[in-house]
């Protein structure tokens, strides 16, 4: 596997977490009270993907081309994203507030 220069990796981390900053806004548009705000979306969406691409190789899975790594990480991205949403609306149901 080639290894990649630290400046790739900043550039590269640098224009993810932009895009993930513009989806967390657009998802607290979109979510309205069911979100976590902007930044709390923001935050679960770069847990997502980075810790899915932190959890593949300790699982025994390789990725090595650009293009599934991107894939892969914006599909745990939004995945976590959606099972935090669907889990925070089934507890504001069970638990409705007084």
């Amino acid at each position: 596997m080639p290894s990649i220069d630290m400046p790739t990796i900043i550039i590269g981390s640098t224009i993810i977490a932009c895009i993930l900053l513009v989806s967390g806004f657009a998802l607290n548009n979109m979510l309205d009270e069911d979100g976590y705000g902007p930044f709390g979306n923001t935050a679960i969406l770069m847990l997502g993907f980075f810790g899915v691409l932190k959890a593949l190789p300790e699982l025994g899975y390789r990725v090595y081309t650009l293009p599934s790594v991107i894939f892969i990480g914006f599909g745990g991205a939004f995945g976590l994203i959606m099972l935090m949403v669907i889990l925070k609306a089934a507890l504001s149901r069970m638990f409705p507030e007084g």
